[in-house]
């Protein structure tokens, strides 16, 4: 919801961060002191759509390329990481997730 409502230079950050809750609602996280390129590289082949976002994110936060990330491709990964989430990880583990209104204070 919140990619949809910020601003165009803070896509790239907010539809990471998104996607970073998606991942923690079904138990995905970053361990501790992985990187956030560690981390899409370690689970890239089930998630590839983390990829993009995260290379945006990182462009956009530590300069660089800049790299635009516009509210439609924002909108477009977050649902292809979506779908990934559908077709990796059981019904029960989502509908979990989504009952856990404390899973986003794991995500990394």
């Amino acid at each position: 919801l919140a990619p949809s409502f910020s601003a165009d230079e803070a896509q790239a950050r907010v539809a990471y961060r998104a996607a970073l809750d998606a991942l923690s609602e079904n138990r995905i996280r970053r361990r501790n002191g992985e990187s956030r390129e560690a981390f899409a590289a370690r689970i890239g082949e089930k998630f590839p759509s983390l990829g993009e976002l995260t290379l945006a994110h990182l462009s956009q936060r530590f300069g660089g390329q800049q790299t635009k990330l516009d509210k439609a491709r924002a909108r477009e990964l977050l649902s292809a990481l979506r779908a990934e989430l559908r077709k990796e990880s059981p019904a029960w583990r989502r509908a979990l997730g989504l009952m856990t209104p404390w899973s986003w204070l794991s995500s990394r």
